[in-house]
């Protein structure tokens, strides 16, 4: 640094032969890569950065697991061919991802032989927990801290997303982008927390989609959204969110409700596929555009494991709470009238 000055490493069409290794290191100044072609990766492996911009670059890999950046960390308009990792990550600003396209790992990252603990060669299942073994994944960020928000739009992803236990603050928005995955998941974000959560506005993604245990303190949205999987496409339960917006352009696939405790519910009960677990979901509220208590019924009717009675008792209940007393004795009439058909002849 000079008086007046700031210190960084600044490149334009730069070809860096190698890995660009800065795994374990203190940079005082920023680092800003622009167009730039790194056919050796990237490693960043606890590092600690004042603010990381990789820009327009073509990149093997990115390894960044456990750095701290104390300012912006920017990927936008990249390609990362074989994967990103920020596990444990901190990043005191904002990331921002726009148009950045990323493929999976390559399924492993050393030969089985030379991979050991003081004792014996790891196990298969032992290599998947330790992360040596995630071919299906595209961006590996569990535990992620990001206290701006994360800007993910217009992303282009073959793999997935593994965000489980990350933490948004100022909320993840992946308008526009499309997930391909080469796994059983297109996102995988168990136990995430954050400000917002925006799956929406062209939002694609072919593999289930999965936030157990999650909490979005504002809007979980997936409103104009396309959503696929061969089997379960959305497993939600065991949320807390103010708010979901489950309004998608196209969902093929179950959806999975059961005990989870949402504020309000913007929806339509025709949009649902065939089959939606809602046993144990608690909600304050129900909007959406014009439905009926039948509509209403006929949602309820699509659990997979048949009758069930808290899904009636809870409709009832907003019934009764916004005054609609005749539609919710209708609600638990139907519900009497479903359990008679569960009870043999001499309980009819």
């Amino acid at each position: 640094p000079e008086p007046g000055k700031t210190a960084g490493l600044r490149l334009a069409g730069a070809h860096i032969t190698g890995v660009l290794d800065i795994a374990d290191a203190t940079l005082t100044g920023k680092l800003h890569l622009l167009n730039c072609y790194l056919p050796g990766g990237v490693s960043m492996t606890d590092t600690v950065a004042v603010g990381v911009r990789l820009r327009g670059c073509e990149i093997a890999r990115i390894r960044a697991a456990g750095c701290t950046v104390n300012a912006m960390l920017d990927f936008d308009g990249s390609t990362v061919h074989n994967g990103i990792r920020l596990d444990n990550a901190q990043v005191r600003g904002q990331v921002r991802f726009a148009g950045l396209r990323v493929g999976a790992e390559e399924t492993t990252e050393a030969p089985n032989d030379t991979i050991r603990d003081v004792r014996r060669r790891l196990s298969e299942e032992e290599l998947r927990e330790r992360g040596h073994r995630h071919g299906h994944w595209a961006l590996w960020a569990g535990g992620l801290t990001v206290e701006g928000g994360a800007f993910m739009r217009d992303m282009r992803v073959t793999g997935g997303l593994r965000l489980l236990g990350a933490k948004f603050q100022g909320g993840i928005y992946l308008q526009r982008s499309v997930i391909t995955a080469t796994g059983p998941y297109a996102i995988q974000a168990d136990f995430m927390e954050a400000g917002a959560a925006e799956l929406s506005r062209g939002f694609q993604a072919t593999g289930t989609i999965r936030m157990r245990n999650s909490r979005v303190n504002g809007v979980l949205s997936f409103d104009g959204a396309t959503l696929r999987a061969p089997g379960r496409v959305l497993h939600l339960s065991h949320a807390q969110m103010d708010e979901l917006i489950l309004r998608p352009d196209s969902i093929e696939g179950e959806v999975n409700l059961a005990y989870s405790r949402i504020g309000v519910l913007l929806d339509d009960p025709a949009d649902y596929p065939d089959a939606v677990y809602l046993n144990g979901l608690v909600y304050e509220a129900l909007r959406g555009s014009a439905w009926s208590v039948a509509d209403r019924l006929a949602w309820v009717d699509k659990d997979p494991y048949g009758y069930r009675p808290q899904p009636y008792e809870q409709l009832a209940a907003w019934f009764r709470r916004i005054g609609h007393e005749q539609d919710a004795r209708r609600v638990l009439l139907a519900k009497q009238r479903r359990r008679r058909h569960t009870l043999r002849p001499a309980g009819r």
